[in-house]
């Protein structure tokens, strides 16, 4: 992954691929399809689904 430094804010950011998500320890695709009711199956704890509905994920772009 490549290291970005913005020159707004000095910080440096990391470029994540397409099928990671951001602070998320599962690929944005199993997200995305349990979001849906496309899969049955999913590693991740219930807790962890309800959190994901509760955040509305994926988030909203400002």
């Amino acid at each position: 992954m490549r290291r970005l430094k913005c020159p707004g804010c000095g910080k440096l950011h990391l470029e994540l691929p397409d099928f990671m998500a951001p602070k998320k320890h599962y690929e944005a695709r199993l997200i995305e399809d349990v979001m849906a009711g496309r899969s049955d199956s999913c590693p991740a704890d219930d807790s962890t689904i309800r959190r994901w509905k509760k955040e509305k994920y994926p988030p909203s772009l400002p």
